[in-house]
C-alpha cells in the first residue's frame, strides 16, 4: 500500500499542496498534469529521494523498479553492460534486451538513438522486477507500436504489482489499463 496524507512540498515555489492518495497493493495509477507541476516531485517523494516539507507518506515496498525521466544509462559501456549493473544472467540480459529492440547488445549507449536508449533504460528496469514498477514518462522517443509492444511486456511482468506512471499522454495510461478515475490530475 502506498498513502499519502496532506502532503507538501516546495522549492522556489508551492509544487504540492494537502495532496492525498491511497493505493492497494497490486493497483496502478497514472499521474498527468502540464510541466512543473509536480508529478516527478510525487515520484521523489515515493522513493524517497526528497522529503516533504509537511504530510505523511506511507510505503510497504522494499525494492522498486525505476524508469526515471532521464535515463540515467552509463554511456560509455554497452546496453548489455549497463543491465550487468543489476544481474549477472547474461543470457537473460542478452534475451531481454533483443526482446526490447535491441539486437546490438554490445553497442555502446552513446551510439543508441534516444529511442534506443529508453529501450535500454525499460529493459533494466523490467530486469530488476521489483516489488513495484515507478516510470516517469516512460515511452519518450518511443514510437506507437513500440510503446504498446513494450507495455504489453512490461505489464505482464508486474501483472500483480503495483504500477505508478508519469504522463504527459493519458493515452500511455491506457497501454497499461489505467482507468480515469485511477489518474491523479494536477
Amino acid at each position: 500500500m502506498i498513502e499519502f496524507k496532506k502532503v507538501s512540498k516546495s522549492y522556489d515555489k508551492k509544487v504540492l499542496h494537502n495532496l492525498s492518495f491511497k493505493i492497494a497493493d497490486g493497483n496502478s495509477m497514472g499521474i498527468f498534469g502540464k510541466s512543473g507541476i509536480g508529478k516527478t516531485t510525487i515520484l521523489k517523494l515515493l522513493l524517497n529521494l526528497e522529503k516533504s516539507d509537511q504530510g505523511f507518506i506511507e510505503t510497504n515496498f522494499t525494492n522498486a523498479s525505476v524508469v526515471f525521466q532521464e535515463n540515467r544509462l552509463i554511456n560509455e559501456i554497452s546496453a548489455l553492460d549497463n543491465l550487468k549493473l543489476i544481474e549477472n544472467d547474461e543470457q537473460l540480459l542478452i534475451d531481454t534486451l533483443k526482446r526490447f529492440g535491441i539486437n546490438d547488445v554490445n553497442q555502446k549507449i552513446y551510439l543508441l538513438s534516444g529511442g534506443m536508449q529508453r529501450k535500454v533504460a525499460l529493459a533494466r528496469a523490467y530486469v530488476f522486477n521489483g516489488d513495484i514498477l515507478i516510470m516517469d514518462e516512460p515511452f519518450t522517443g518511443i514510437d506507437y507500436a513500440s510503446k504498446s509492444y513494450l507495455a504489453s511486456t512490461i505489464k505482464e511482468r508486474f501483472m500483480d504489482k503495483s504500477i505508478i506512471m508519469v504522463s504527459h499522454n493519458t493515452c500511455d495510461f491506457e497501454l497499461f489499463d489505467i482507468k480515469k478515475d485511477n489518474i491523479i490530475f494536477l
